[in-house]
C-alpha cells in the first residue's frame, strides 16, 4: 500500500528522535505525502532509503522574484541516512563503562550524504548539529531559519544547548537535561566527525573496585607516550581501588606538536617558521585547542551517560583543557553529580577567566587543583604563538583569587619544562596527597577547637 493511501504511520521521527505515531496531513499529486509526527506536532515525509521519517517545513521562505510562496520542504534522508543520528533506538542510552561509548556512537545505516568532509561545528557553526533529533525538535518552527543562524542565544537555550567558555574559541555544549540526551547525543555525533580517533582505553583495573574511575587525557605527545605508560607508572601507588582509563584523542596531531615541542627546546628560531604564516590557515596549536574544547564536550556526553561511576580527571597541558571544558557542560548538570576532583597539570586554560574557574569547579564535588610552574616557558610561548587570546596560561600561573574549590599547587622546583610533568607524576601526586592531609589536619583542628567563652567577647 502506497504512503498516500495511508492515513497513519508508526515510525522514527527525525525531529524528536521518538517511535511515534505519524497522521497524514497533505497529500501532494506527484511527490510524498505530508505527515504530522504525534509526539512533536512537527511535519514528516518518508525517507527515501527506509521506513523512518523526514523532517518536512511548510513556511513562506520560498522566493519566486520578489514575492513570498508556501513553500512545503521535505528531507529526503531521515536523520539516520544523512548522518545527523548514528541510532535511533540509542539517543538515550545508558552505559556502564566509558569503553562502550563508541559503540554508543557507531551509526546504524549508511551516512548517504557524507556530513563528515568538513569541520564540525564551533559556537557559530549550526548546519550539522541543528539538524540532530531533540535539537531540531527543541527550535521546532525556527528550525528553517536556525539552520542558517545559529548565533542567538535564546535559540541555543531552547533546545538545551549553550555555549561554553568565554573566550574567542567557546564551543557549543549541550546543557541540562540534553546532555546525556537526546541533543547531546547528535551533538556529539558532530564533534566526533572532527575528532574520529576518539575512545576510552582501560589501562588498569583494580580487585577494590568501589566504583570510581580516574581519567587520563594526554597533551601533545612523544613517541613514548602512545601506550599512556607514563601516566600508569605514575600512578603506581595511587588510585588502587580504581579502575584507570586513559582517553585517545587527536593522537597525529598530539604527535605532531610534540615535535613543534622538541624543536622549541632545540632553538626558538626553528620552531617560528613553523608557525609563520599559518595564522588565520593552519595554525596547529589553535586548532588543537579548538578540538580539545569539542574532545570535552564528548567527556562531558560520555561520563553523564555512565551509570553508578564516580570519575577524577586528570590532564595535561591540552589534556587539562579538554577536562576543563568538560567540567564546564557538567556544570549544568548539578554541583558534583559525577566528578569526584580534577588534576590539571600544566594546563592549557586561561588563567584569568574567574567565572569559567568557577563553574568548573562548581561541577566537582572535591575541587581543581591547578598544578604550574613558573619554569614552563614552552607552554607561555605556544599560547603566544597560537594566538590563544591570553597570555598567562594556567600552567604557567595560579589562578588569581581562586576561590572555593580551586586549589593552586606550585611545581616550580619539580617541573622545568613542559614535558616534565608525566615524567614527574609520581612527586606531583605525593606532594597533592600530603598537601590534602595537612587540609584535612587543619580542618579537623579547627572543628575541634573549643569555642572561647561568651564573657570572653564582653
Amino acid at each position: 500500500m502506497s504512503e498516500v493511501r495511508l492515513h497513519h504511520l508508526n515510525s522514527w521521527c527525525s525531529w524528536c528522535g521518538e517511535f511515534s505515531r505519524h497522521t497524514l496531513f497533505k497529500k501532494h499529486g506527484s511527490g510524498r505525502a505530508t505527515f504530522l509526527c504525534s509526539s512533536c506536532k512537527l511535519l514528516t515525509a518518508q525517507c527515501r532509503y527506509c521506513d523512518s521519517m523526514a523532517r518536512a517545513v511548510i513556511g513562506d521562505d520560498g522566493k519566486a522574484g520578489d514575492e513570498c510562496q508556501t513553500q512545503v520542504w521535505h528531507g529526503e534522508l531521515c536523520a539516520e541516512h544523512d548522518g545527523s543520528m548514528p541510532n535511533f533506538t540509542k539517543a538515550t542510552a545508558k552505559i556502564l563503562e566509558l569503553g562502550e561509548f563508541k559503540y554508543l556512537m557507531r551509526p546504524r545505516r549508511k551516512n548517504l550524504v557524507g556530513l563528515a568532509n568538513g569541520n564540525g561545528p564551533g559556537a557559530g557553526e549550526a548546519s550539522s548539529y541543528l539538524a540532530a533529533p531533540g535539537i531540531a525538535v527543541a527550535l521546532g518552527g525556527s528550525y528553517w531559519r536556525a539552520r542558517h543562524d545559529a548565533s542567538h542565544e535564546d535559540l541555543l537555550a531552547s533546545a538545551s544547548l549553550t555555549k561554553v567558555g568565554s573566550g574567542e574559541l567557546g564551543i557549543i555544549a549541550a546543557a541540562g537535561a540534553g546532555l546525556g540526551g537526546k541533543a547531546g547525543y547528535g551533538l556529539a555525533n558532530a564533534y566526533l566527525k572532527d575528532i574520529p580517533d576518539y575512545h576510552f582505553v582501560l589501562k588498569r583495573t583494580s580487585p577494590e573496585d568501589r566504583g570510581h574511575r580516574v581519567v587520563m587525557v594526554n597533551g601533545p605527545l612523544s613517541e613514548g607516550d602512545l601506550d599512556a605508560h607514563d601516566w600508569c607508572d605514575g600512578l603506581t601507588e595511587h588510585y588502587c581501588d580504581a579502575s584507570l582509563w586513559y582517553l585517545n584523542w587527536e593522537a597525529k596531531a598530539l604527535r605532531r606538536l610534540g615535535g613543534l615541542l622538541t624543536k622549541t627546546a632545540a632553538g626558538a628560531h626553528t620552531s617560528d617558521i613553523l608557525f609563520r604564516g599559518e595564522k588565520g590557515a593552519f595554525n596547529p596549536w589553535q586548532s588543537a585547542m579548538l578540538n580539545a574544547e569539542k574532545a570535552g564536550a564528548l567527556l562531558a556526553e560520555a561520563i553523564s551517560r555512565t551509570e553508578n561511576r564516580t570519575f577524577t580527571l586528570m590532564g595535561h597541558s591540552l589534556g587539562a583543557r579538554v577536562i576543563f571544558f568538560a567540567l564546564l557542560a557538567l556544570a549544568s548538570k548539578g554541583p558534583g553529580r559525577y566528578v569526584r576532583d580534577a588534576i590539571l597539570l600544566g594546563g592549557a586554560v586561561d588563567s584569568a577567566n574567574e567565572l569559567d574557574w568557577r563553574t568548573a569547579a562548581a561541577s566537582t564535588a572535591a575541587g581543581i587543583h591547578n598544578c604550574h610552574s613558573e619554569q614552563d616557558s614552552e607552554l607561555q610561548w605556544l599560547c603566544r604563538k597560537a594566538d590563544a587570546g591570553f597570555a598567562a596560561p594556567a600552567g604557567l600561573v595560579p589562578v588569581p583569587d581562586a576561590g572555593s574549590g580551586i586549589v593552586n599547587c606550585n611545581f616550580s622546583d619539580l617541573v622545568e619544562r613542559h614535558c616534565e610533568w608525566k615524567a614527574n607524576l609520581g612527586g606531583v601526586m605525593n606532594r597533592l596527597a600530603r598537601q590534602r592531609q595537612s587540609l584535612a589536619l587543619r580542618e579537623r583542628e579547627v572543628s575541634q577547637a573549643k569555642p572561647f567563652p561568651a564573657e570572653a567577647f564582653r
